[in-house]
């Protein structure tokens, strides 16, 4: 397993997509099993060492860790910006509407509803201060004003806008929607097994334009790339991140497991938000909502 994730080989896809702590979760249940049968010191170090791995290189484990050791999210912290994504599942307006709640500063929507109600959303949210940016499916709302119009990229789906928040801070922000690719049951599947390699492929490349198209800087503007990655997070096609420099907000400071796909009882991180340097994350949580299969992401932070 070490030897595969080393080496994220495109055509071994169907088995790098599948979440450490899910390998870390198998190996631990069958060394306990073994050992029923076999109480031998060896099946007792095996299982210490699943144990210990597990806990030490999941991000699951680490946040919940965080999540006990530090308070529960509440109004946002001082000074900070708030950061929503929400996936709103075929258009919903009520699953957008559930922003309304949430007072974010930057909301980022995937499967967005039409024009008309985002703008009415904006309105709601941010009055004459706000402004908001949509191309097909995705839309990016702000607290602030946008200084370039979105540019909608060939798919996979996304859009790219400068935008600059009421206090000043600048940020280039990219709202994603990426081809799914999560783990199936049906590996043997020669056609499943060729699918989620193009996807991968196809969804690395993508990642890779994005970076390009805004590049991140050492100083302002905050470079932030949020959304439906359709992908669980240590899958090659995060690669171009972090080799940008963009950091995981949840591996930083997310509280709970993170888990984001399904909704009711999440398994997967699909939903995420990568971020440069510049910006100090504060914390990151997930929301349920009941008008959605996905779970909303919050993301705090500060710009000085």
């Amino acid at each position: 397993m070490w030897f595969c994730k080393f080496n994220q080989w495109d055509s071994l896809t169907y088995i790098t997509i599948i979440p450490f702590w899910m390998w870390a979760l198998l190996g631990t249940l069958a060394s306990a099993i073994t050992m029923t049968f076999m109480r031998s010191r060896l099946c007792v170090a095996v299982l210490i060492l699943w144990l210990v791995t597990g806990l030490a290189i999941s991000l699951e484990a680490r946040g919940v860790f965080r999540q006990i050791v530090e308070p529960e999210a509440g109004d946002a912290t001082e000074g900070a910006l708030r950061l929503v994504s929400i996936n709103c599942q075929d258009g919903s307006v009520s699953a957008a509407a559930t922003a309304l709640e949430l007072k974010p500063d930057l909301l980022l929507l995937q499967e967005a509803p039409g024009r008309e109600p985002i703008a009415s959303l904006c309105q709601q949210l941010y009055g004459d201060g706000g402004s908001f940016v949509i191309d097909g499916s995705v839309a990016i709302l702000g607290r602030g004003r946008f200084l370039t119009s979105a540019e909608e990229d060939e798919a996979p789906i996304a859009i790219h806008a400068r935008f600059r928040h009421e206090s000043g801070a600048l940020m280039d922000v990219s709202n994603v929607a990426l081809h799914c690719s999560i783990p199936e049951w049906q590996i043997w599947n020669k056609a499943v097994r060729e699918q989620l390699r193009d996807t991968r492929i196809a969804n690395r490349r993508a990642l890779r334009r994005y970076i390009g198209e805004y590049p991140v800087n050492e100083h302002q503007p905050v470079r932030i790339i949020a959304g439906d990655f359709s992908t669980p997070p240590g899958d090659d096609i995060f690669r171009p991140l972090k080799q940008a420099g963009l950091r995981d907000a949840f591996a930083t400071s997310g509280l709970g497991t993170g888990h984001t796909y399904p909704s009711e009882r999440p398994f997967l991180r699909l939903d995420q938000v990568w971020i440069s340097p510049d910006a100090q994350l504060i914390r990151t949580t997930t929301m349920e909502s009941p008008d959605t299969d996905h779970r909303i992401v919050i993301c705090e932070f500060k710009i000085d």
